[in-house]
């Protein structure tokens, strides 16, 4: 009876807990508005490697601003986080590993934490990004420190202005990011 009488106290401890926590836990999920920091990299295409500069600038929701890449350029990873506020934090990571045409292993990826900022109105974005790049006949890392970036804020879609953060000339990886309000 005395097991009984302690797990029932440990039930009630443990059900009063949960109910203190679930208003403030359902206050985080919920808190104000924030943005969608919306962040999109892209590869170029094999035989467009070296031959074509990445615009400042693309326009239009994700799907407009990758197909006006096409033929140049292809999507490598994309994230769209709901409310970010200030001082929070996007990550981005992917690895692909795949065949080259001979059939022999490659592996390309990229590795992004970058910081959302808001004062003033203004909306930058800045961090470190590696990338990398392993084939049969090299391997190749390279961290890159991107300053902050302004990045206007707009309604989303086919207004919907990406700002370029960097380009890696080695890889040719690009990573552009918008906000939406």
């Amino acid at each position: 009876m005395r097991a009984l009488r302690i797990a029932s106290i440990g039930m009630v401890a443990a059900a009063a807990l949960l109910a203190f926590a679930e208003p403030s836990m359902a206050n985080i999920a919920s808190e104000g508005g924030g943005h969608h920091v919306n962040v999109l990299s892209f590869m170029p295409e094999e035989t467009m490697h070296g031959k074509f500069n990445y615009p400042a600038e693309l326009k239009g929701s994700f799907g407009q601003a990758i197909e006006s890449l096409e033929g140049k350029a292809e999507p490598f990873a994309m994230v769209h986080p709901p409310r970010m506020h200030n001082g929070d934090v996007v990550n981005i990571q992917l690895d692909a590993l795949g065949l080259e045409d001979d059939g022999r292993l490659e592996d390309d990826g990229i590795n992004c934490s970058l910081t959302y900022h808001i004062a003033g109105g203004s909306h930058t974005l800045g961090g470190m990004c590696e990338v990398i790049t392993a084939t049969h006949t090299e391997n190749f890392k390279t961290k890159v420190v991107i300053k902050p970036v302004a990045i206007p804020a707009g309604a989303a879609g086919a207004n919907a202005r990406w700002k370029l953060l960097f380009v890696n000339d080695k890889t040719g990886v690009a990573v552009y990011a918008n906000i939406e309000e």
